[in-house]
């Protein structure tokens, strides 16, 4: 088990939950979505509800570096998608 030291404050907490329960919901409702497109990553949610890295590892039980390299990697893929997109 991953050990993480990074406390969760309860507003962060909610304002998480309802960013995954939201981006789920949008998954459901447009089912006409490009199916080449990707899923959100629950981690790029979670960071643009305003968790921390730390925070996003702890709830997710993973480690922060982890975390941060596939926050990372997918903000890289989707501006690389938004740049194809609009030639």
């Amino acid at each position: 088990m991953i050990k993480n030291t990074e406390t969760l404050p309860l507003e962060q907490a909610m304002s998480g939950i309802l960013a995954l329960l939201a981006a789920e919901r949008e998954e459901r409702i447009n089912p006409n979505k490009d199916p080449a497109k990707e899923p959100r990553k629950t981690e790029v949610i979670l960071a643009d509800s305003g968790m921390s890295p730390a925070q996003i590892a702890t709830v997710l039980g993973k480690k922060g570096k982890l975390v941060s390299q596939t926050i990372i990697r997918a903000r890289k893929k989707e501006q690389k998608g938004n740049a194809d997109g609009q030639k």
